[in-house]
């Protein structure tokens, strides 16, 4: 998770190394912390093929708690 305030700090272009970008930031004095997800579950929805699978795995998941 990031924060959407330095989302709007990034100014590297293209790909770049987020760890590097946070390392600035925290130079320039922002605080970086993290964030335990023990028990959240996580997907990665940088891909069309990302997102279709998270779309699957809450219809799975709603269907479950007897949802629609």
């Amino acid at each position: 998770m990031i924060s959407p305030r330095l989302l709007g700090m990034m100014g590297e272009e293209g790909a770049f190394s987020i760890v590097q970008c946070y390392l600035r930031l925290a130079g320039e004095g922002e605080k970086i912390l993290a964030y335990r997800a023990d028990g959240d579950t996580w997907r990665d929805l940088g891909t069309p093929e990302g997102v279709a699978r998270a779309t699957e795995d809450l219809k799975k998941q709603a269907m479950l708690r007897g949802g629609a």
